[in-house]
């Protein structure tokens, strides 16, 4: 009867929570159906020959982002250009249904979360708190709402599940106390680890999560489980050796290209050191104030070019601050290892995804964005899971009170500001002034269309943009 009720727990964890998970995400963002292309889904799928015209979808695996537009070296995202291209010669190139599998891969993250959760220690009612909160997270809609935005949805979705099991396999037991099933974690790591790469560059830090994961969680016998984490770290740094060849055919390396960065909206690549890190520390400060608080993502600052960022150095607050609270950050996971809490793991993944998009490392195409914030926010989500059966013992109620955690997460979709009115004026608002056609060239942006854009990379889903 226990084995039964056991098969039971997990194929409703399989099956019904992945299904309820995306069912929530069409609540949440079913109007996204009805959105045209937007942001950069024309450049991505609309006038992009290469896409429509490709006849192995091979091809995408050494060709960069903007291949077969007239726009300027771009990402490498291949997993991404192969599902536009898989499911353009399907089901057609309206975006109606593009916009419909974004909705469906949110869902299904957000059910790798739970299973993380899962894995990590969290109840049912924990992880499913974890995975709504992680749902209905505000800054999701950029990501959700804009096609192109599955860049995001694919390497968080892989990454999670890559990272759910090697924590299955550590905590799992087998004969003798080794864990069991090595070569298929080893498997399927790699696979899972190389998909999250290839579908956005921020996956990147997946062989640093997957080294810290041993010394995080409690692992009392080393000697037997020792050959398998060597084998489970050289997938991973052979999926991280995979990925950076492949990048390296398509786009000559893991940075941005100098005349990519020159015609992008960030003005962080145009300046010298140190005010480059002093602007990156700036722009890192406003993704955590929108990660931690209900603040919208914007950049006050003036983004002029002839002066960006007018900062006063080391000690000026916007600087000083983002700096301690990196530092903060990355000092919380040691801390926690130390403690043996399994709070170490989320601490690690928050500050670990905050980094690939801070400019701090590699400069990225845009100042701030939302999507940098989709990846960290795992790390949030996971520890709201294990808080909430934190709170839930410390009263003495059940764990599976599951409404509480839908109530808190219905607050959160009450708190997001809408997307957009119309489609026909929400493409509108975020097609620029005078679209470039497939002949044209892409113009540089002037002062204020800059100024417009990375104050809040965010606000194009909500309300137009001044044009210059």
């Amino acid at each position: 009867m226990d084995d039964r009720s056991a098969r039971a727990r997990r194929a409703l964890e399989r099956f019904g929570a992945p299904s309820l998970f995306v069912l929530a995400s069409f609540v949440v963002y079913g109007r996204s159906l009805a959105y045209p292309f937007v942001l950069d889904d024309r450049m991505a799928i609309v006038d992009n020959d290469f896409l429509k015209s490709a006849r192995n979808p091979l091809a995408f695996l050494v060709s960069d982002y903007s291949r077969g537009t007239t726009y300027g070296p771009g990402y490498f995202r291949p997993l991404m250009m192969i599902s536009f291209w898989l499911q353009g010669s399907l089901l057609g190139w309206s975006p109606g249904p593009f916009h419909a599998v974004n909705i469906v891969l949110h869902g299904l993250a957000a059910w790798a979360l739970f299973l993380a959760a899962r894995s990590i220690g969290a109840s049912p009612a924990g992880a499913f708190f974890g995975g709504s909160l992680f749902l209905a997270f505000p800054p999701a809609q950029e990501p959700v709402g804009s096609i192109v935005g599955r860049c995001d949805l694919l390497a968080a979705l892989l990454f999670l599940l890559g990272w759910r099991s090697q924590i299955a396999w550590e905590t799992g037991a087998g004969s003798a106390g080794a864990p069991p099933r090595t070569a298929r974690t080893v498997v399927s790591l790699f696979c899972l680890g190389l998909g999250a790469m290839l579908g956005k560059e921020s996956a990147a830090i997946f062989p640093v999560v997957v080294a810290l994961t041993p010394v995080a969680l409690p692992a009392p016998q080393w000697r037997p489980r020792l050959r398998g984490r060597i084998a489970i770290g050289a997938a991973a740094a052979l999926a991280l050796a995979v990925y950076l060849a492949l990048r390296g055919v398509a786009t000559g390396g893991m940075a941005l290209a100098p005349e990519a960065l020159a015609g992008s909206q960030n003005p962080v690549g145009r300046l010298p050191q140190p005010q480059r890190t002093y602007a990156a520390l700036y722009g890192t400060g406003r993704l955590l104030l929108a990660l931690f608080t209900p603040a919208r993502l914007r950049a006050p600052l003036d983004l002029t070019p002839s002066r960006p960022l007018p900062l006063g150095g080391p000690l000026d607050p916007n600087v000083a601050l983002p700096a301690a609270a990196l530092a903060l950050l990355a000092v919380a996971p040691l801390v926690l290892i130390g403690r043996r809490s399994r709070l170490a793991l989320p601490a690690a993944l928050l500050f670990a995804g905050l980094l690939p998009g801070s400019n701090l490392i590699v400069v990225t195409s845009s100042f701030i964005g939302e999507r940098f914030l989709y990846l960290p926010f795992a790390g949030l989500a996971l520890a709201a899971a294990l808080g909430w059966d934190a709170v839930a013992a410390r009263l003495r109620r059940s764990p599976d009170s599951v409404a509480v955690a839908g109530l808190c997460a219905a607050a959160l979709v009450v708190d997001r500001p809408p997307l957009a009115g119309s489609p026909p004026r929400l493409h509108d608002r975020l097609e620029p002034p005078g679209h470039r056609g497939a002949g044209a060239r892409r113009p540089a942006r002037s002062a204020p269309r800059l100024r417009g854009f990375a104050r809040d990379r965010a606000g194009q889903l909500r309300r137009p943009v001044a044009p210059g």
